[in-house]
């Protein structure tokens, strides 16, 4: 991402959080193809910005996204919206504690496990973070909010079915119930 872009980012940031919180900070960092906005406001102010189920912050980083594109349409830089390091928190629980989990029960037990309340970048992540684990699949079921995340044994694992599934929402991985 060119200077330009990430400036222009920034203003639009700015734009939006002044007024919600004038002593924001955005902190950016490098991971990888894309730039990490992380935007570090107030506590108090952060279930605002982030919104039920990430909405708010998601339909931010679309509108950002789409501003940035259409003003330089050739340029396919990737970032990331984070508030209070939010994302970033829930992907490292995510990829902390989905290996145990899925050790325990798709690669000995052979139970496919169904994990809801993710985003589409968490589905994302997780399906790439798993993609070389031998004798899994991941497939993303469902439509709009509802979509969910299907962990499967393959056939050399012994595949259970949906029969036996086991439901994971998110948020029980994310509070350290299970795992």
């Amino acid at each position: 991402m060119n200077l330009t872009i990430k400036n222009q980012i920034i203003d639009h940031l700015d734009l939006l959080v002044k007024e919600l919180d004038p002593s924001y900070k955005i902190v950016t960092s490098q991971e990888g193809d894309q730039i990490r906005f992380n935007i570090q406001v107030d506590q108090s102010k952060q279930s605002l910005v982030i919104g039920d189920n990430e909405e708010t912050l998601s339909a931010i980083q679309h509108i950002l996204r789409t501003l940035i594109h259409k003003n330089h349409p050739v340029d396919r830089s990737h970032f990331i919206l984070d508030i209070n390091n939010y994302r970033k928190e829930r992907e490292n629980h995510l990829t902390t504690k989905l290996p145990n989990l899925i050790g325990k029960y798709t690669l000995n037990m052979g139970k496919s496990i169904v994990l809801t309340g993710l985003t589409s970048y968490e589905r994302l992540l997780i399906h790439r973070y798993l993609s070389d684990i031998k004798d899994i699949q991941t497939i993303s079921v469902g439509m709009s909010t509802a979509r969910k995340l299907l962990i499967m044994p393959t056939s050399n694992a012994g595949v259970s079915g949906l029969d036996n599934a086991m439901i994971i929402d998110i948020s029980m991985i994310i509070d350290m119930k299970l795992g």
